[in-house]
């Protein structure tokens, strides 16, 4: 499950450098790509079968940071909710039940935060 969590990384990474054709002026993505195509190498190749499964809940953090900061910098608030979708779905298929319900804080900061720095 870590490692497909690296391929989530990398392919968000990827479909941004796509849409940055699309994005608007004022968009700044490029820190966001490669950020999330860091932490996506590196959840390829890290040593998921000698940790305990529970150590895959450190991606959480930062991928909600990651979706954050797609929102802030993308330009284009309405587009990242299916990144929320796509979070989730990976948590509730590489851990048990309620553990989606534990992390739900971290969502909540992670979509009302840049709301705060965007205009209007």
């Amino acid at each position: 499950m870590g490692r497909l969590a690296g391929v989530l990384f990398l392919a968000s990474s990827g479909l941004m450098l796509i849409a940055l054709p699309l994005s608007p002026a004022e968009a700044s993505i490029a820190g966001t790509v490669a950020s999330g195509a860091a932490v996506g190498c590196f959840t390829i190749f890290a040593p998921w079968d000698a940790w305990p499964r529970v150590t895959s809940l450190i991606l959480v953090p930062p991928a909600f940071a990651l979706i954050a900061f797609g929102n802030l910098y993308g330009g284009r608030e309405h587009t990242y909710g299916v990144f929320f979708v796509v979070a989730f779905v990976w948590i509730g298929l590489a851990h048990g039940p309620w553990t989606s319900l534990a992390v739900a804080p971290l969502a909540v900061v992670a979509y009302l935060v840049p709301f705060v720095f965007l205009p209007g």
